[in-house]
């Protein structure tokens, strides 16, 4: 119902700007998204996953943050054995625009862990890559569940 009410906002024209509409809708509807998502790792594997990654893996780490979520920190650049960490920034709403150019080359082949501030933007970043076809995790309880543990 909220979703239709915003809907009919954007139809009208307010003066609202449209990415603030469209973040209305997100937030209204992610409930939607995350109902049958399985895939999630834990804090504990996530660090794990970024600390030994090597850069023949067949994995890269998706920050879905937008702008204003960027001060929790960020995942390191270099992890524990000096690998460079394929990190690529996407944020959920041009994710929802299905702006999925940075990814495609990465869409039958690697492991993609999605992951952001709450859990909340990166678990609707998985449900919609993986129904486009990638292979996704989320990141349970996002950064802010992954800082107690390793320095962001």
């Amino acid at each position: 119902a909220a979703s239709r009410e915003l809907k009919m906002l954007l139809a009208r024209k307010t003066n609202l700007g449209e990415r603030m509409i469209k973040r209305l809708i997100f937030a209204s509807s992610v409930r939607n998204l995350t109902n049958d998502l399985k895939y999630s790792v834990s804090n504990h594997e996530f660090k794990e996953l970024v600390n030994s990654f090597e850069p023949d893996q067949e994995i890269v780490f998706l920050d879905v943050r937008e702008d204003e979520d960027l001060a929790d920190g960020y995942l390191p650049s270099v992890n524990d054995l000096g690998a460079t960490v394929k990190n690529i920034r996407l944020p959920i709403l041009d994710l929802i625009e299905l702006q999925l150019q940075p990814l495609e080359k990465y869409k039958d082949t690697h492991q993609i862990y999605c992951y952001c501030r709450s859990g909340n933007k990166s678990v609707a970043a998985s449900r919609i890559l993986s129904l486009h076809g990638y292979n996704t995790m989320n990141l349970h309880g996002g950064l802010r569940n992954l800082a107690p543990i390793m320095d962001l």
